[in-house]
């Protein structure tokens, strides 16, 4: 699967990173582990990187891996994903043809 490049740069707050460096791993929508907690910062931050990377595309299904305008690799942290989907934001996370969660999408 080729990465799609859109996303220019992550508006991450210092200690609240969201958007990654992609480690090359694949994981199955099984894999993403989180409690559902309490909102805070780094889940705020996480759901404004989102909504960015809406209004830049205008499609509600949204790649997990990407690269960014200067070519980096990155991928959305994991733990954010399940806990917007735990919040109803996200549509249940589902695996690809390939076995591995690829894709988020917005449940809105």
């Amino acid at each position: 699967m080729e990465i799609p490049s859109f996303f220019p740069e992550a508006r991450d707050v210092p200690g609240t990173a969201t958007i990654l460096p992609d480690d090359g791993k694949r994981s199955s929508a099984d894999e993403y582990k989180y409690p559902a907690t309490q909102f805070g910062e780094r889940q705020e931050n996480f759901y404004r990187n989102l909504l960015r990377l809406y209004r830049l595309t205008g499609v509600k299904e949204l790649p997990i891996y990407f690269a960014g305008a200067n070519g980096q690799k990155y991928r959305m942290d994991r733990g954010c994903i399940r806990m917007a989907e735990h919040d109803g934001f996200l549509a249940t996370l589902t695996n690809n043809g390939e076995g591995w969660a690829e894709i988020v999408r917005l449940n809105w």
